[in-house]
């Protein structure tokens, strides 16, 4: 799903974080958009980005390819645009970071202030592209607050025995 803006409420350790950056780094590359990836902490940063993203990098040709700086903590050029990875409890981590796109993972964990500080980054911007997820941590917060406001679809779920569908809750 590339839709611009997505809210996803999500289970713990389902893959969703790999997902997001695989397809940040394929928006950074083919629709050339400068992406702001934020989680909670600068140490959450550090440790996802040389744990997943490098990782994703080093075994992927073509990502290698793609990317200029593989080694690097806080930001990846790709193509002729950046990902920034930046974490939501400093005020400074907001400052001067241009975009075309925020990505907020694990919301519920961020400072709410500092995740708008993002939003507003992409005021300069024709994409104002904006993904939010989180495993949602109590009702009207974080994640949920944005949830309660969106279209709210549900991916269904088909059983390969009875070809029953439901949606998972």
């Amino acid at each position: 799903d590339l839709s611009p803006n997505q809210v996803i409420l999500k289970a713990a350790q389902i893959g969703f974080s790999t997902m997001a950056n695989i397809k940040a780094l394929w928006l950074a590359k083919h629709k050339k958009l400068d992406i702001i990836y934020s989680l909670p902490s600068g140490s959450d940063v550090y440790n996802f980005v040389s744990g997943k993203t490098n990782r994703l990098i080093a075994n992927n040709p073509i990502f290698q390819q793609w990317t200029a700086d593989m080694n690097t903590i806080e930001q990846k050029h790709v193509g002729k645009n950046i990902m920034y990875f930046k974490g939501t409890w400093t005020e400074r981590a907001a400052i001067s970071t241009p975009a075309d796109m925020y990505i907020c993972d694990e919301m519920d964990r961020s400072n709410q202030e500092i995740v708008a500080l993002f939003q507003s980054r992409l005021q300069h911007s024709d994409y104002g592209w904006r993904w939010y997820f989180s495993n949602p941590s109590a009702p009207g917060a974080g994640v949920d607050q944005y949830w309660e406001k969106s279209d709210q679809m549900h991916w269904f779920v088909r059983c390969m025995n009875c070809n029953y569908e439901w949606y998972i809750t």
